[in-house]
């Protein structure tokens, strides 16, 4: 089985544009520790009027717990995230999940190898839990 890329990408915390009506969108400013979040309207009548008129929605996220959301999607990974890629989607050293990673790997929730971090079989099976631990 392939995954799917589109997936892949929200859960390694990527961006992404919302086309259409109903989308979404996120954009991430590391520096400047936002997140812009786009959403168009649902109904594609409403989506076309607002399209019109250029009316655009979005909001700006102050991102105060970056760390926990990246952690929310990339624990969903059966593979895992390395470390790079946590340093470069949150702009956040990898020290700063030292004593989390600490209690996820004492209930054998998450393991280490080499740079790469991943969920036990255990730690899938109680996902909310170890993503609880990054909070």
């Amino acid at each position: 089985k392939t995954p799917s890329q589109h997936n892949i990408n929200y859960w390694e915390f990527g961006d992404y544009i919302g086309i259409g009506a109903g989308a979404h969108g996120k954009i991430t400013d590391i520096k400047g520790k936002k997140i812009f979040r786009t959403l168009k309207p649902k109904s594609p009548r409403d989506y076309l009027i607002k399209f019109q008129h250029t009316e655009r929605e979005s909001r700006v996220k102050i991102v105060d717990n970056i760390v926990f959301e990246f952690m929310l999607n990339s624990l969903r990974l059966k593979d895992g995230f390395n470390v790079e890629l946590f340093e470069t989607r949150t702009g956040q050293p990898f020290q700063v999940l030292s004593s989390k990673l600490d209690k996820a790997i004492d209930l054998d929730l998450i393991q280490i190898q080499k740079k790469w971090i991943k969920p036990t079989t255990k730690g899938f099976n109680f996902l909310n839990e170890l993503q609880e631990i990054f909070l």
